[in-house]
């Protein structure tokens, strides 16, 4: 009943998208209709695609070969994952002795607005000092010139693969939720909109003889409620859409200007807990 109904959710959400962007609908096609949802407390048979997204833990992707071996202080191990705007490696850090994961602007896109919004990521997280958002370490310039930062390194798995994989109950589900709820309320108490929130971005980490931790990561598309992040102003192109539609709030998805705020993120995570 829960799958059915999570799926009658999805098409709702296609159909309204294609109402109102069918540019989306056709671009996101794919991801908009291949999502589904295992029934809690039991196991997966199939993990549904955002499970599969890249994880905070190394994977056997070699590191480019014009990649330096170390940046800074810091001496790269293995790659974590790319997006749209850096790579994110696994790094050891000298002094202090630590594995840090190491965001980093990729070779080439040095354009004013990516610049600008690496550098709000960056700001975004210095703000923030809660157990439930990833910590920034450090920043800094490559040889090149590129940008920087370490980040906490979080090792674990995303919360709906964390969720199956460990065969959580509905309580134990909801104790988890409620510490992205945490999370998000200090990202906009600290005046910072994730605007990115999904299964993906909320990773659970888990000591020995502790419960999961969950972190908020990937702040890339993080917007001020209150001012600038960055020293340039952030603008998106009109018509322009940054996101994961499926989890989008109707006015994100619309794209009306100063529509989107706090409300946004509060959609997002009641989309992907259906």
């Amino acid at each position: 009943v829960q799958q059915s109904a999570f799926v009658a959710c999805i098409n709702h959400r296609i159909l309204f998208f294609s109402r109102l962007r069918p540019d989306i609908v056709k671009s996101n096609h794919a991801t908009l209709t291949k999502h589904t949802a295992p029934a809690i407390n039991t196991p997966a048979t199939e993990a549904p695609p955002e499970t599969l997204a890249p994880k905070a833990k190394p994977s056997s992707t070699p590191i480019p070969v014009n990649m330096p071996e170390t940046i800074g202080n810091y001496r790269l191990l293995d790659r974590l994952g790319e997006g749209g705007m850096g790579s994110v490696y696994l790094a050891e850090q000298r002094e202090p002795y630590r594995q840090v994961a190491l965001k980093i602007i990729r070779s080439g896109l040095d354009g004013r607005q990516i610049l600008s919004r690496f550098e709000a990521e960056r700001q975004a997280l210095a703000l923030m000092n809660h157990p439930n958002v990833t910590t920034v370490l450090d920043s800094g310039l490559a040889a090149d010139g590129r940008p920087f930062f370490a980040m906490e390194y979080v090792k674990g798995d995303e919360i709906t693969h964390y969720c199956d994989a460990h065969n959580l109950n509905l309580p134990a589900r909801i104790k988890l939720f409620l510490q992205v709820c945490d999370g998000v309320l200090h990202a906009h108490q600290k005046g910072v909109l994730h605007r990115d929130i999904k299964p993906s971005n909320l990773m659970v980490s888990q000591a020995a003889e502790s419960a999961g931790t969950v972190k908020i990561i990937d702040f890339g598309l993080a917007k001020s409620l209150h001012g600038k992040l960055a020293a340039h102003t952030l603008h998106t192109s009109f018509g322009a859409f940054i996101g994961t539609p499926v989890y989008c709030s109707p006015e994100h998805i619309s794209g009306s200007a100063g529509g989107v705020d706090t409300r946004s993120d509060i959609y997002s995570m009641a989309a992907f807990w259906l």
